[in-house]
């Protein structure tokens, strides 16, 4: 397992974002948004970003484009994000990226939005397959997918060789679905997890709250042993709002990942 993190919470300068990166002992980085006008990507300075991460040398792990998150009804938005896709991926060849982050689109739940976000999914997947790159499908909580068995349904109707899932377990907890029920879900329908979503919540009288990693509802050191024990050996995504936060959890989600590779390597032992 790889820990790594979306910087853009702490900060979209890229230079900075390297350098917590080596700092906090990460191993990676999923981009978003970069620059001093926190543009997207792929329409970025390509070439500073590229440069500053060969000389960090570091990997982009994923990037987040926000492709297919309106909603499933716009039938002209998410064909157009299927042409920008077709940009995208040649963003990610030239950065040496694997995977694009992708939403579900958001809709009532009706059996309409659904066929709609199969069909989307569907097409882009597609386009991924030829160049060797991995659709990550996020559940959110405002999509149509929020739990890990949502989204284990919808990508069993798609491509299984180019799209995996962004499982993102603070999601589905608000959703009403146990981060070890989100796993178990996942690998009963044969569905890879190519990336995790690692956050932490907390629940108060006005709802749930992010928080620190060893200080929520999801018990990370036990998630990342569930993980190991299943086979995940991708990258897991911090997901911070300060480099205060940041050095404090990248710190804890380092041990964990240690500690669950110890304990795999004892288990092999015997």
């Amino acid at each position: 397992m790889t820990p790594v993190w979306l910087p853009d919470s702490v900060t979209t300068d890229i230079d900075r974002a390297v350098h917590y990166t080596l700092l906090w002992g990460l191993e990676g980085l999923v981009l978003r948004f970069v620059g001093r006008e926190r543009e997207r990507v792929p329409y970025i300075n390509e070439r500073k970003v590229y440069a500053r991460l060969k000389e960090g040398n570091l990997p982009v792990i994923a990037i987040d484009p926000g492709l297919f998150e309106g909603s499933a009804a716009n039938r002209a938005r998410w064909l157009n994000d299927l042409i920008l896709l077709e940009e995208v991926i040649g963003f990610c060849r030239r950065l040496g990226c694997e995977r694009i982050i992708v939403g579900t689109l958001s809709g009532s739940g009706a059996q309409s939005d659904y066929a709609a976000a199969c069909e989307a999914l569907g097409r882009a997947s597609r386009l991924a397959q030829p160049e060797g790159i991995q659709l990550v499908v996020k559940n959110e909580i405002d999509a149509i997918c929020k739990t890990g068995r949502q989204l284990a349904d919808l990508l069993k109707e798609i491509d299984k060789s180019s799209t995996g899932a962004f499982w993102c377990p603070d999601q589905s907890l608000v959703a009403g679905e146990s981060p070890a029920k989100g796993i178990e879900n996942l690998r009963r329908s044969g569905i890879s997890i190519g990336l995790v979503g690692v956050s932490n919540l907390k629940k108060h009288n006005s709802g749930w709250k992010h928080t620190a990693l060893s200080d929520g509802e999801i018990d990370w050191e036990l998630l990342v042993r569930l993980l190991s024990k299943r086979g995940f050996a991708g990258p897991l995504c911090l997901q911070v709002q300060s480099s205060k936060e940041g050095l404090r959890d990248a710190t804890a989600l380092i041990q964990h990942v240690k500690l669950a590779k110890k304990e795999s390597v004892v288990d092999e032992g015997f």
